[in-house]
């Protein structure tokens, strides 16, 4: 066996098609060109606003200074153009006013009075002053004191109801300054119970100042120093 010839060796199988290198792939054909669409208008709706870049950004920050200043001027200029004088109220009239303080057992605080003088009075009256009574009104005894005709007059508040009697007040004045307030028309006739309430303290009322004199004027009412002035509507 050691002087044998050696066998020649088997050739080597020829190599499989999955280990064969991969062919190279055939060229790939050339795009075909396309035609391009025509670019469109942008619409007012479409637009879009450019795209803010940190540039930006930082270029549209305000310094707070000049915010404040640029603020600053503008209220200057609106107060410039709005701002107007004031002007200070005139009192059109004054007067003494007395104050009747009620007890304790009655219901209210008291009461305000004024003395009026008038065309063809007897004498001074004594009004009271009633923003909350719906009317000017004489007492029965604040009428007797009219020098006036008297037609159908009766007291009290069933004639009242019964009979409708008014009297004018004409060039009416306060007595201890002589300021003029005005007539007092259509004046009814009526004891009503503010002034019987006035009676039981001694005060002798013959009138209450009501609503329609308080739409002529506006009262400042000084309680301390026991005085009143008249401003027109919406001054005082």
């Amino acid at each position: 066996a050691a002087s044998q010839p050696p066998q020649p060796a088997k050739a080597a199988p020829p190599p499989s098609a999955a280990s064969q290198p991969p062919q190279s792939a055939k060229a790939a054909a050339p795009p075909k060109p396309t035609k391009e669409a025509p670019p469109v208008a942008a619409t007012e709706g479409s637009k879009q606003e450019p795209r803010k870049t940190a540039k930006d950004s930082a270029d549209s920050q305000t310094d707070p200074a000049e915010e404040e200043s640029a603020l600053k001027e503008e209220l200057q200029e609106t107060s410039e153009v709005e701002a107007k004088p004031l002007v200070p109220a005139v009192a059109i009239g004054a007067t003494k006013v007395e104050t009747a303080r009620l007890p304790d057992e009655i219901l209210g605080a008291g009461f305000e009075f004024v003395r009026l003088a008038a065309d063809k009075t007897l004498q001074p009256l004594t009004f009271m002053l009633g923003n909350g009574f719906p009317c000017n009104a004489l007492t029965t005894r604040g009428r007797a004191l009219l020098d006036v005709e008297s037609s159908d007059f009766k007291g009290g508040w069933l004639s009242q109801a019964e009979v409708q009697n008014k009297v004018d007040l004409t060039n009416v004045r306060f007595l201890e300054t002589g300021t003029t307030i005005a007539d007092l028309p259509d004046c009814s006739v009526m004891d009503f119970p503010q002034a019987m309430l006035a009676e039981q303290l001694g005060i002798e009322v013959h009138g209450i100042l009501g609503q329609p004199f308080f739409k002529q004027y506006d009262l400042d009412l000084d309680r301390y120093r026991a005085r009143a002035e008249l401003y027109l509507p919406g001054e005082a």
